[in-house]
């Protein structure tokens, strides 16, 4: 009980709801548990208190759904997310048994980042696309798809169904066709991407140009980043006309 009452007597103790809220955002952004650590999660062992402030802040348990391995505790962390959407990242060397799980919660995944490396051989488009595509994401705003080398082409028929989808980030990686629905792209291709090193020429152009056309009347933003070489610009000499009737940025 003395220890207790000594603990109140500091600043931190102090400190408003609202402003430690603030900062267990800030620690969850920036130290997001792992499959060996708990990150941001150690905080809730401090005090009573701040375990009461980070359980009744159910948006900071949104991303941290799928980092553990145990079943148990990994629907202990769904039900402190109170029904708001998940944040969720796969890469092609998860189990199988990892991917069963995402599919059974893709109800309730808002945002969803999928990871090819080639370290684990590209199976995004041979098996977890096929996976995602047995389910509809009714509640899926963004999808990010980041490739390693070689480039990763993804055809619109092996896009998951996702009516609500409106930002598309993509790094290294292509689309055939846009889906309509999408409002915000974001695109980055690194040097190893670009083709030939002896000319402005990119050969990622001959694939990027039709993919932004199949949704030039819906694009709000646009969002392009290329890496390696600062001094190479797009070659769209050759590039029809396109506009783009609702773009603001």
């Amino acid at each position: 009980a003395e220890r207790r009452n000594a603990s109140c007597t500091l600043p931190v103790a102090r400190l408003p709801e609202d402003v430690l809220h603030i900062i267990l955002a800030y620690c969850a952004r920036n130290e997001p548990p792992g499959t060996c650590t708990l990150g941001w999660i150690r905080l809730t062992h401090v005090c009573r208190r701040w375990r009461t402030v980070a359980l009744s802040n159910a948006l900071l348990w949104t991303r941290c759904a799928f980092t553990f391995q145990n079943a148990d505790f990994r629907q202990t962390v769904v039900g402190r997310t109170r029904g708001l959407p998940l944040e969720v990242s796969l890469s092609n060397k998860q189990a199988r048994e990892d991917l069963t799980f995402v599919l059974g919660m893709s109800p309730r995944i808002g945002s969803l980042v999928v990871r090819d490396s080639v370290m684990y051989g590209l199976r995004v488009r041979e098996m977890i696309m096929p996976m995602l595509k047995k389910r509809c994401w009714d509640s899926l705003y963004s999808l990010e798809v980041v490739a390693d080398f070689p480039v990763l082409t993804i055809r619109d028929s092996d896009l998951p169904k996702c009516p609500n989808l409106h930002t598309l980030s993509l790094f290294n990686t292509f689309v055939t066709c846009l889906p309509n629905t999408i409002r915000h792209l974001n695109m980055t291709l690194s040097s190893y991407v670009e083709g030939t090193r002896s000319s402005g020429a990119s050969a990622s152009d001959a694939v990027f140009l039709p993919m932004l056309s199949t949704a030039c009347e819906s694009l709000y933003t646009i969002n392009i980043e290329r890496r390696g070489r600062p001094n190479t610009r797009p070659n769209w000499s050759k590039a029809p006309l396109v506009s783009f009737p609702a773009l603001k940025s």
